[in-house]
């Protein structure tokens, strides 16, 4: 049964960018190979480590969230222990009640950012429906202040 995992690793920041994607694709073709499907990769790019490792002071951060057989983990984490530009890494077990509420935050977010476009969308529609209705006439000043005089003249008359 497939099981939910989060691989984290810091790779040797000396490396270019095509090395490093490299190095990021080496390791998602031995999580696939091994049976494993990539759910989310979050790439944090280069950072600050908290103490050096190696002599390096910085590292690119990855983490990828991935389902896969727990009798695979072995085998992916030999492939990492090999990798000599992989600085440090970290398999972490996803409880499947965490990975519920995950996935359910993540539709509660689309659904508000749905809702926020569709009234953004609206208010614009209503500012251009505005925006294209004639202007109001300005005779109802004049029409008030000409009934405001016949009153008046309406009540001394009757006195």
């Amino acid at each position: 049964m497939a099981k939910d995992y989060e691989v984290g690793v810091i790779i040797n920041p000396s490396l270019d960018d095509e090395q490093i994607q490299a190095v990021v694709q080496r390791l998602t073709k031995t999580i696939t190979d091994q049976g494993g499907v990539i759910t989310k990769v979050n790439a944090w790019g280069k950072r600050r480590l908290a103490y050096p490792i190696k002599r390096h002071i910085d590292g690119y951060y990855l983490f990828m969230d991935f389902q896969t057989d727990s009798d695979k983990i072995a085998e992916i984490e030999r492939y990492i222990h090999v990798q000599e530009n992989i600085l440090r890494h970290i398999i972490l077990f996803h409880d499947t009640k965490v990975v519920a509420y995950r996935q359910k935050r993540e539709e509660d977010a689309k659904a508000r950012e749905l809702a926020q476009a569709t009234a953004a969308r609206e208010s614009a529609a209503a500012a251009a429906v505005a925006a294209t209705a004639p202007e109001p006439v300005q005779e109802t000043a004049e029409i008030a202040e000409t009934s405001e005089a016949e009153t008046v003249a309406a009540d001394s008359a009757t006195e």
